[in-house]
């Protein structure tokens, strides 16, 4: 995979294939200043999309003849399980898909797959 990153010296974007294992290693072609600084790769992560509480309330009111408390013990239930979706961004400067590298819990940092661009979001 392509990894991109910007030269110090001469404010220019490098781009390399020069990936092994956790590191990435540039060279820029105007100054030849070489650097390396870690690799990142898009992983497949899922978030959690919500549940199914009113879909639980109209079946648990359904089931129980228009019972209200048949509706709550239905949402409640239906709460419990639990939708997944794929976590991608969408890419500002490009429009392509941007896959998580890496997360603390609060901010989350993604990469473009197509222009290798990377963003933080929260």
């Amino acid at each position: 995979m392509r990894q991109k990153s910007v030269c110090f010296k001469c404010q220019i974007q490098v781009t390399t294939d020069k990936v092994f294992g956790d590191r990435a290693y540039f060279l820029c072609p105007k100054c030849n200043r070489k650097w390396s600084t870690r690799a990142y790769h898009g992983k497949e992560w899922e978030e959690d999309a919500g549940g199914h509480g009113i879909e639980g309330a109209i079946v648990g009111t359904i089931l129980t003849g228009g019972n209200p408390f048949g509706g709550l013990i239905g949402s409640i239930i239906g709460s419990m399980f639990r939708k997944k979706r794929p976590m991608v961004r969408q890419c500002l400067c490009c429009g392509g898909v941007g896959r998580p590298t890496g997360s603390n819990g609060v901010i989350t940092m993604f990469q473009c797959e197509n222009c290798l661009r990377t963003w933080i979001s929260r």
